[in-house]
């Protein structure tokens, strides 16, 4: 990650300005590299920079950058943090949750004992259709599981048996 920092900088000394996709790749490493302020720096830096001269980083941000900042926040233990940016993703910024997004959160509840915050997104994520395909339903029933072993009461919530192709 350090060296993708370097190569950033020195784009930026050049006088070139990276797209945010680039911004949004260095976070995905951050993310990737248990590095979350340096991944909210970045966002940070959007808005220093401009794309297209936002005052407001988060205006410039997709689901799927929503989603590796909500799973960074997931992996260093910050799930108010992961709770946060879902709800700004939405309310300020008007973007729909997708089921990667919830599971990430899920993820960041059931790692911090919030059972009951994570059981309450399972049930918004089937209100709004989004119905997990297989192998993401088979990622929250474990995440359940567990959530159950923590609680020591079992809880099945329903999830849709379909090819893996299917979202």
């Amino acid at each position: 990650i350090e060296k993708a920092m370097e190569l950033l900088a020195e784009m930026q000394q050049r006088g070139m300005n990276p797209e945010a996709s680039t911004h949004t790749a260095l976070i995905s490493a951050c993310e990737k590299s248990h590095k979350l302020e340096k991944a909210m720096e970045l966002c940070a830096e959007m808005a220093q920079r401009g794309y297209p001269a936002e005052a407001d980083y988060t205006a410039l941000l997709s689901v799927s950058t929503y989603d590796i900042l909500i799973s960074a926040c997931e992996k260093d233990g910050e799930v108010q943090k992961a709770i946060d940016l879902f709800v700004e993703m939405q309310h300020r910024n008007g973007l729909i949750p997708e089921i990667s997004t919830h599971i990430a959160l899920i993820r960041a509840c059931v790692k911090s004992c919030k059972i009951k915050d994570a059981r309450e997104l399972f049930t918004e994520m089937q209100q709004r259709g989004l119905i997990p395909d297989a192998s993401t339903g088979e990622e929250a029933m474990e995440l359940f599981q567990r959530c159950s072993k923590i609680a020591r009461r079992p809880w099945n919530p329903k999830v849709e048996k379909r090819g893996k192709g299917h979202s």
